[in-house]
């Protein structure tokens, strides 16, 4: 059973400071005064997205979910924006900071900053930040509109976010990433994506998870996209560069549009192998 807050609503507001209850508990009917048993969840459910509210529950979480090899993973993510020699890196749902932390690691002399929706999560990011040494810009905020300025970014990375964000708000979400982006910066999506024996979690086969945000990125703005693994059983990557700033369109109705085709006798790359169209 899911945990989950009862008390789930449209404006996304983060504060758990009523009443939870576990899915299925019924909260208390007015003049009731039999004790009802009281759950603290993990995350609360709001129209924007999930918003966890339990640091180290969801470390312990993502920590099992990836056989406690998420930092090192991360790290490899990170590696793989180090070639851009980026100034300026945002990481978006950056949740306690392992993703956020992994850059500011692997490209020491860049600006980074990171935002997430929970002050408790971020709380944690925080004491993180300062128990590694590293300066890393901390912000509350939503992916749906973020609180920077046009062309602020190098790289702008998404670690294991947009599951927990209605499908129908990605292209929102990665037309938001492809504003702050500069022209020919670099998008950095890592997704859980099992394969083989890694199957056996409940998340989705490697193809299902990444095989649906080329044709998104494309809709935001985005190309020179490739699509590949973090690791070689749970981690998986997609990545794509920002084009011209008059190119892009955001709107969620796009999320199911086919992709555009290229001229004749061009190659198109995707998922990670080159094909005829």
């Amino acid at each position: 059973m899911s945990l989950v807050s009862c008390a789930a609503s449209g404006a996304g507001s983060a504060d758990t400071t009523g009443v939870d209850w576990l899915v299925g508990h019924e909260p208390p009917m007015m003049g009731h005064t039999r004790p009802v048993r009281r759950e603290r969840v993990v995350f609360e459910v709001t129209g924007r997205g999930d918003v966890f509210v339990r640091a180290r529950t969801y470390d312990a979480m993502i920590s099992a979910a990836t056989l406690g090899a998420l930092r090192r993973a991360y790290a490899r993510a990170a590696s793989m924006v180090a070639a851009d020699r980026p100034q300026r890196v945002l990481d978006i749902g950056c949740g306690t900071g392992t993703m956020a932390l992994a850059v500011k690691r692997c490209v020491p002399n860049a600006e980074v900053h990171a935002i997430d929706p929970s002050e408790r999560m971020l709380d944690a990011a925080r004491r993180n930040g300062v128990r590694a040494g590293a300066v890393v810009h901390f912000q509350a905020g939503w992916a749906q509109d973020l609180p920077y300025p046009n062309g602020e970014f190098d790289v702008v990375t998404l670690a294991c976010t947009l599951r927990h964000i209605p499908t129908g708000q990605h292209v929102q979400i990665l037309g938001e990433a492809a504003r702050v982006l500069r022209t020919g910066g670099l998008l950095l999506i890592v997704e859980l994506a099992p394969r083989g024996p890694a199957r056996v979690l409940p998340i989705g086969s490697s193809a299902r998870v990444l095989g649906r945000y080329p044709v998104m990125l494309r809709a935001a703005g985005f190309d020179s996209i490739d699509v590949g693994r973090v690791t070689p059983l749970l981690l998986g990557y997609v990545r794509g560069r920002r084009v011209r700033r008059d190119h892009f369109v955001i709107a969620s109705a796009v999320d199911a549009s086919p992709a555009p085709r290229t001229a004749p006798g061009r190659a198109q790359r995707w998922g990670g192998r080159r094909t005829r169209t």
